[in-house]
């Protein structure tokens, strides 16, 4: 069955540590995940709803921080808002 990307997009975290693209498995999940979302129109807004829920409960730093290497990995720009 066909993931959809908002489950690729969790498959780019740490199972522990929960940080978005940090060890090399994450990362390249990550390059595969922004061809998808290139490729289906995805919004920065979209996926940006989808980090806050995949990481409710963390702390309001550990979130900031994770939504910033995702939409640096994921190459949100201006554009793509």
């Amino acid at each position: 069955m066909n993931q959809g990307w908002e489950q690729k997009l969790k498959g780019c975290f740490g199972i522990e540590d929960k940080k978005f693209g940090l060890h090399p498995a994450d990362e390249q999940r990550g390059v595969e995940l922004k061809a998808l979302l290139e490729a289906q129109g995805v919004k920065w807004a979209q996926v940006e709803v989808e980090i806050h829920k995949f990481l409710e409960g963390c702390s309001p730093e550990h979130i900031e921080e994770q939504t910033k290497a995702a939409k640096r990995l994921l190459c949100f720009g201006e554009e793509r808002k």
